[in-house]
């Protein structure tokens, strides 16, 4: 069931109608058997617990607990701030639009409450303003102390204007996002945030913005394309083109018949722009940092789609990440795409993602990150400043999944490449025996069901009756692609 993303705004045809009735058939199908695997885990999680005693869970002072609004509870990473957060004791509560209603989220024994609210249309200012009021309310009648956007590519702007929002309305919340609006959008555009990069002297792939045909061609006659791999690649993150890697011609005639495959794109308006292209591993970090202080990081190999998580140690990517969140002092989750030069071994950052990454599941349920979180959120009260606080803890941060962190998997997607040929059963095998499911927890199987299951039914549903086209559903982030 796993695949590669890309645009969901093609108008369903027939065949398409007929697949997606197909992925609807299978899932009430593998219904029955996720019922029974969930139990049996369960039962096998009960009697392991039991006979080591380590079940229970390390409350806050009461003091120190919150009234926490965490959203995008369609994600594996919303769901796993949850359970962070609430076996430390801060009560839990969801809001999330009504797309999700069924997210299996909502069915964990941390989560107390969960809000459905309409935004039929996220391109419509007067529905975002709707929708983002409806927040704000929530936060108000729950009393919200803390505001946890889970974001994912779509998202990441509303979420930064509900937390502007949500400070002008409730001026004493925290909100775990980046300090400003315009901070959030510059990150999250690929050109501005190669050129910061280059201003402060961190690497990135060389990149021309392209401003229109002739351009490009300017590029060319200047004998930019002769020598380096270069490509267009997309600024809209989930373009057709994502992953289109084929290199500009330097020859004319080649060229032409290159550009014209892009002429209308561009001419209409789509945003590209020329980036060298570096053959090599790629990688992601995530990072939870505080005013530039790192205060929680790790890294992964990275893939087209994220479904497997395997925490690494890499210095330059560390190095990288570190410098550049001190430098513009940054506050918040944030995540970085890399690619190691396999020639030279030098690391390029190719994206940044000014919200949490998937991968923060291979941390695991370490306690410390609850901690870095509470710090991070409640750093200004009375008798607790920044000063004081990292003279205490300069010694214990930034912190990583501890050591050894199993690889985390998503069940279906490994089911899923099983069936199709891209792992065989031995390989499937390993991966279950060493690895720990991304959603599955023996005290909190709730989601785990209903997430396999009515989460991505009704996802399904909704893209038939809207006549959706998909190409792929990703557990991970709990959505079609």
């Amino acid at each position: 069931m796993a695949g590669r993303h890309t645009p969901d705004v093609k108008k369903m045809k027939t065949k398409d109608k007929l697949r997606a009735f197909a992925y609807i058939m299978v899932y009430l199908l593998a219904t029955p058997l996720c019922i029974l695997l969930t139990l049996a885990l369960w039962l096998l999680g009960v009697a392991r617990y039991s006979f080591y005693k380590n079940d229970k869970n390390e409350l806050v002072d009461a003091f120190q607990k919150r009234n926490v609004l965490i959203s995008g509870s369609n994600q594996v990473k919303a769901l796993h701030l949850c359970r962070i957060l609430g076996k430390a004791g801060h009560r839990i509560i969801i809001a999330d639009t009504t797309k999700f209603r069924w997210s299996g989220t909502q069915y964990s024994k941390y989560v107390e409450k969960f809000y459905s609210l309409p935004l039929e249309n996220p391109t419509s200012s007067d529905a975002v303003a709707k929708y983002v009021a409806g927040i704000a309310k929530v936060a108000e009648d729950e009393n919200i102390d803390w505001f946890v956007p889970v974001s994912w590519v779509g998202s990441i702007e509303l979420n930064l204007r509900i937390a502007e929002e949500l400070k002008k309305v409730k001026p004493n919340i925290r909100c775990l996002t980046l300090e400003t609006f315009d901070q959030g959008m510059m990150l999250d555009n690929k050109l501005r945030f190669m050129n910061e990069c280059k201003k402060i002297g961190l690497r990135v792939p060389e990149f021309y913005e392209v401003k229109s045909i002739s351009y490009l061609e300017y590029l060319r006659k200047q004998g930019v394309f002769k020598k380096k791999h270069f490509f267009l690649k997309p600024l809209k993150p989930l373009s057709e083109d994502r992953m289109n890697f084929t290199p500009i011609p330097d020859d004319q005639t080649e060229f032409e018949k290159y550009v014209n495959s892009f002429r209308e794109k561009i001419q209409s308006g789509h945003p590209y722009f020329v980036c060298e292209f570096i053959n090599g591993n790629e990688y992601s970090s995530g990072v939870l940092c505080s005013h530039g202080e790192i205060l929680a990081i790790n890294a992964n190999h990275s893939s087209s789609m994220q479904i497997f998580y395997k925490n690494i140690q890499h210095e330059g990517i560390k190095n990288w990440t570190i410098e550049f969140c001190t430098k513009l002092k940054l506050t918040g989750l944030i995540s970085f795409d890399f690619i190691e030069d396999g020639k030279t071994g030098d690391v390029y950052c190719i994206e940044c993602n000014p919200r949490p990454h998937s991968n923060i599941v291979s941390f695991n349920y370490d306690k410390r990150l609850e901690e870095k979180i509470r710090y991070t959120l409640d750093e200004k009260e009375i008798g607790n400043t920044i000063e004081n606080k990292s003279r205490k803890l300069s010694k214990q941060f930034p912190i990583a999944p501890t050591p050894p962190s199993p690889p985390i998997y998503v069940l279906y997607h490994e089911i899923g490449d099983l069936l199709r040929g891209k792992q065989n059963l031995a390989s499937f095998v390993r991966v279950l025996w060493n690895g720990r499911d991304a959603v599955y927890m023996t005290e909190d199987p709730l989601p785990f069901l209903a997430s396999n299951t009515i989460q991505m039914i009704d996802l399904l549903v909704q893209s038939v009756i809207k006549g959706k086209k998909f190409t792929t559903a990703n557990h991970i982030m709990g959505e079609l692609y």
